[in-house]
């Protein structure tokens, strides 16, 4: 099943079922603050989350978890020596 690009902040059966696991008012707070630019947008009167945009910042995240695991991994291999 396709997901959609664009899923509305208020429909919190579609926000769940497409992986983005935070509430309406968090959302609306990322919003507020300008926090994760494109990730909370405005079209027409809607508030709507990319669905894209978040996956991307998901990737995003695992890549700098595991930057920082090797380089915790190359830390200790450096103290046992």
């Amino acid at each position: 099943m396709e997901t959609e690009r664009y899923v509305p902040v208020n429909d919190e059966i579609r926000l769940k079922q497409t992986g983005i696991p935070y509430t309406r008012a968090t959302l609306y707070r990322f919003k507020c603050q300008s926090r994760y630019p494109g990730l909370v947008i405005k079209i027409g009167n809607r508030v709507v989350v990319d669905v894209a945009k978040f996956e991307e910042l998901v990737q995003e995240g695992k890549k700098d978890a595991l930057k920082k695991s090797e380089k915790l991994q190359k830390i200790r291999e450096e103290l046992k020596q």
